[in-house]
């Protein structure tokens, strides 16, 4: 078994790539091997489905609930992630140019989603820009909070 950690606190899938498709490189096939608590060292990849244990509700007339995820992307560009200085929170730097109204739909979609507080996209909103500290500055103290 592997001691190598995925960085997440929840519990994914892993496993094997065991067909690659010549000329598309998303529609590899992955044999599941395993989960970040039980993975074997011939895991190549982890997926965003968080293992859960899901009850079976008899009186849901709609199914069983739709898997949980938690956001892990591929990015095809430059991007650094530096802890803020709130425990547990950071400040993502993704350099690629987009346009404000665009950039608006990627803050709604975080915000939606839970990764941001949507006070931060509405102040983001009002100024016309996001903001973050420098790394090397520290939250000040409000007054209320002092």
């Amino acid at each position: 078994m592997s001691t190598l950690r995925v960085p997440s606190i929840y519990e994914h899938p892993v496993g094997k790539i065991v067909e690659i498709v010549e000329g598309e490189p998303y529609s590899n096939q992955v044999e599941p091997s395993g989960t970040t608590e039980w993975m074997d060292d011939d895991a190549e990849v982890v997926t965003s489905e968080i293992v859960e244990a899901r009850p079976a509700d008899p009186f849901d007339l709609f199914g069983p609930p739709e898997p949980r995820h938690t956001i892990m992307v591929d990015l095809d560009v430059p991007a650094t992630l530096i802890p803020s200085t709130t425990p547990g929170h950071s400040h993502l730097y993704i350099d690629v140019p987009v346009n404000w109204s665009d950039y608006q739909l990627l803050l709604d979609a975080l915000a939606l989603v839970g990764a941001v507080e949507p006070g931060y996209v509405q102040a983001s909103k009002a100024r016309g820009f996001t903001s973050l500290r420098l790394p090397w500055v520290k939250k000040r103290k409000t007054a209320a909070a002092a």
